[in-house]
């Protein structure tokens, strides 16, 4: 029996068996069978061959018609700045270094680069800088299976009709044709002569053996490997990083990163995790503790409060001072005040992140509204968590939890044996909810900024509990609006909830949901703190269980303590969707290790696989 395009069964093996003896791919799925069937029958045609075998005995005498045998053989899906994340990212990094940037060369490895678009994309973004900053370099690599493509990548001709996915305001490095290039466009010479390409494998990259590059591209490739592959593909990759490199994969490609020796970072980027022991204060088994405030007195409370059995802790007055010491030293955490005179604390922090400094950061600063922005982006650009100036003269022993629990995280502490606890299947009975409900603490702020980005505008209406200082809720309730897309509901008691919206406290008190006739209404409270907490996670979780004939999507998020564990099982019991961050990408484990201990929590995954559970409940 033969298929669509004229082969038989035996036919269609042969050619499966070829291309994964060629090309390294697997061939068990559906996904790339029919484009390669129907790739091999149009180079037959084009030679006026019928028989397969025919086809192959030429194509094994003719080197040019074996160039032409491996590009049918291989998938060439590409665009200009596809998954456009990673470019912003690595502006946004380069972009920090300011002026010490003019005296930098960064390196770049695409491997599978097909036809270029993806190396002349990330070489337009470089252009951009060394336009800014004059003295930076760059150099790029490009290297695929298929020699045919990476011709057409030297060549470095595109048609008119790709120009759109290129963002307007690179556009300038784009020069178009004319007479008979009309109708077509490259890009400019300084762009191009920083841009290589060579035929390669992913199979074999001793070629590339010794190198070390600022980043390693690889996306939307390994889908079509097999799981022992991918490990072995990601470790040769990563061993071509620098100190300070970042892998690049596909959104589409998870890796199991801590097993393969790395650190995910965000969006599919990864950094190696280094392998030598931390080195600490030479006060035998102590963990060291930099502070960084221009305040005498900040500085010598800090410094008292830390200091002792667990900790040794040494204070700096400036940004400058403290980069000085870090050139000598190593520490085991940092606390980090933004107000200081030279540079300030944000400036300080994105500079050090750009330069792969990995040590957790907790930002001391006042509680006045007008340091929520500061703060909160702080919180993006590389803090972990923030402690209130007044809570270092009140509570010591909250100072201390949140300091060693980012610490116990950043060791890479061996956390609770959880497999067989809660009896987690990773399994959601899917429905479209009524009501989307999520909670976090320490590091919540960013995880449900990436949770929620970018929303379906009809999306059910979401209910947010973030454990925050009451003078910062209401501008992280805008930044939040902001970032997901939805509109900033009233936080007044009893407003109907509308879908498309989002809900948080916009101040010191509880929020919850309830039923009014057919409409779900906001619940607001200023009874007692629930787990030292208000607003409180369980409090809105255990009003969303009373909710009657209605369907609850819950999720609990990064954060210190067990708040919300008790109430996402009482969810679970009610037949809810619950689900919980895992360990890997929490800034801190504890709320979601209790409510996975406590068997509430029916999926557990990063952000970015708990979005697609409710992406799929919402289109349901």
């Amino acid at each position: 029996m033969r298929d669509s395009v004229g082969f038989t069964q035996a036919e269609q093996e042969c050619i499966y068996k070829l291309a994964e003896g060629l090309t390294g791919t697997c061939q068990s799925g559906n996904m790339r069978r029919d484009v390669i069937l129907t790739n091999v029958r149009r180079r037959m045609h084009a030679l006026g061959l019928e028989s397969l075998s025919e086809y192959l005995e030429r194509a094994a005498e003719d080197g040019v018609e074996h160039s032409e045998l491996l590009s049918a053989l291989t998938i060439h899906t590409t665009s200009w700045f596809r998954e456009m994340p990673h470019f912003r990212t690595i502006e946004a990094e380069l972009s920090k270094e300011g002026a010490a940037l003019s005296r930098k060369c960064v390196r770049l490895l695409s491997a599978a680069c097909s036809s270029g678009q993806e190396v002349y994309s990330f070489a337009i973004l470089f252009e951009s800088l060394r336009t800014k900053f004059p003295g930076f370099e760059y150099e790029l690599v490009g290297f695929d299976l298929d020699p045919l493509s990476v011709s057409s990548a030297e060549a470095a001709i595109y048609p008119l009709t790709e120009l759109s996915q290129i963002p307007k305001e690179w556009q300038r490095f784009v020069l178009k044709g004319q007479g008979p290039s009309e109708g077509l466009f490259t890009l400019t010479r300084d762009i191009r002569s920083r841009c290589s390409f060579e035929t390669g494998s992913l199979k074999d990259l001793t070629k590339w053996q010794g190198k070390q590059f600022d980043f390693v591209v690889c996306r939307n490739v390994l889908i079509y490997f097999t799981e022992p592959e991918v490990e072995r593909i990601v470790r040769d990759l990563s061993g071509l990083l620098s100190e300070h490199g970042r892998l690049m994969l596909g959104h589409s490609e998870g890796i199991d990163s801590r097993k393969l020796g790395l650190q995910l970072l965000g969006g599919s980027i990864y950094a190696r995790i280094s392998a030598g022991p931390s080195q600490h204060d030479n006060v035998a088994g102590r963990r060291k503790v930099l502070v960084i405030d221009d305040s005498p007195t900040i500085r010598q409370t800090l410094v008292k409060l830390v200091d002792g059995n667990e900790y040794a802790a040494v204070g700096v007055s400036s940004a400058d001072e403290a980069s000085e010491f870090l050139k000598e030293n190593q520490v085991d955490i940092i606390t980090l005040d933004l107000h200081m005179p030279g540079m300030s604390g944000q400036t300080w922090l994105r500079m050090q992140r750009a330069k792969g400094m990995r040590v957790p950061v907790v930002v001391v600063s006042g509680a006045s509204p007008q340091e929520a922005m500061e703060v909160l982006g702080a919180l993006e650009n590389g803090a972990q968590d923030y402690i209130e100036k007044g809570v270092l003269q009140k509570d010591r022993e909250e100072v201390m939890a949140r300091i060693r629990a980012l610490v116990e995280k950043q060791a890479g502490a061996v956390s609770e044996n959880l497999s067989g606890v809660g009896a987690v299947k990773n399994c959601l009975t899917i429905n479209r909810p009524d009501v989307i409900c999520l909670g976090a603490s320490t590091g919540g702020t960013e995880a449900l900024a990436l949770l929620l980005k970018s929303m379906p505008p009809r999306c059910p209406p979401v209910l947010v509990v973030q454990h925050i200082s009451p003078s910062f809720c209401k501008p992280f309730a805008e930044r939040l609006a902001h970032t997901s897309g939805l509109l900033l509901g009233s936080s007044i008691d009893g407003a109907v909830l509308q879908p498309g919206s989002i809900y948080l406290a916009h101040s010191d008190y509880h929020i919850g949901v309830k039923q009014r006739g057919k409409d779900l209404v906001l619940i607001t409270a200023d009874s007692p703190p629930v787990n030292r907490h208000r607003p409180s996670v369980d409090f809105l979780f255990q009003s969303a269980a009373n909710l009657s004939k209605c369907k609850v999507f819950a999720a609990i998020l990064t954060g210190m303590g067990a708040d919300g564990a008790r109430g996402l099982l009482e969810l679970s019991k009610r037949g809810a969707m619950t689900l919980a961050q895992n360990e890997d990408s929490c800034v801190v484990f504890g709320m979601p290790r209790e409510a996975i201990r406590m068997g509430a929590a029916q999926f557990v995954g990063d952000t970015g696989e708990i979005r697609r559970q409710m992406d799929a409940a919402i289109r349901k």
